[in-house]
């Protein structure tokens, strides 16, 4: 017994530490882990238009704000909200998914569950392919609008280990690998984005356009 125990335990750590987890896997355990916690990042209406069951909506409007012409990530005491709403503790296994409604979808889900992970949240995954892929493999669609029992024992705290501020960047220059992961013609300054004073790239930075990492993605 206490063999098959430790195995259990160790194939648990295994599986908290997996970036992605996959429809299927999804499926087998929607209704058999008690600490499961889904979050949909979509807005509000493409939410009520159909999501995996027991999903929560917060979309990324909740994880950051606007300050001029760029977004930040919310302080504190704001995400200490958002983790309550969302019934996080810190035993949650957290599912981060999008839609991929465009093309930029896919990129909310990742935005959200490295918020989450700055904050102090342990152990969280995304849904590899997103609903599509839950839909291909024939999952539930639910469309009520889910709430969850709010949580009190989770307290948000900054992880500046994974975060980097302009200074940082600035003093990193020549010295850490930066990824520039716009699309090329901006990278090279073929064109300026509206948002920016002018063209090109960071000093030293490398092109990796983000779509080159999701294949097809719709």
């Amino acid at each position: 017994m206490k063999k098959i125990l430790l195995l259990c335990l160790y194939m648990a750590s295994l599986f908290a530490t997996e970036p992605l987890i996959s429809a299927q896997k999804l499926q087998h355990i929607l209704k058999k882990q008690q600490n499961l916690v889904i979050v949909d990042v979509s807005d509000k209406d493409v939410y009520m238009q159909g999501h995996i069951p027991t999903s929560l909506n917060s979309p990324i409007s909740h994880w950051r704000d606007k300050h001029g012409k760029y977004l930040l990530i919310k302080e504190t005491n704001a995400i200490n909200k958002e983790f309550k709403k969302l019934g996080i503790t810190k035993d949650s296994y957290v599912v981060v998914y999008s839609h991929h409604s465009n093309t930029k979808d896919i990129l909310k889900a990742s935005y959200v569950l490295w918020a989450m992970e700055y904050y102090g949240v342990k152990n969280s995954s995304i849904l590899n392919g997103g609903i599509i892929a839950w839909r291909n493999q024939k999952g539930e669609i639910d469309y009520a609008h889910n709430s969850a029992k709010q949580a009190e024992n989770f307290e948000a705290k900054k992880n500046q280990s994974i975060y980097a501020d302009l200074n940082f960047v600035k003093n990193s220059i020549g010295k850490a690998n930066i990824i520039d992961a716009r699309p090329t013609i901006f990278y090279f300054g073929a064109q300026k984005q509206i948002a920016l004073a002018k063209a090109g790239h960071i000093p030293k930075a490398k092109s990796y356009f983000w779509r080159y990492s999701f294949g097809s993605v719709q």
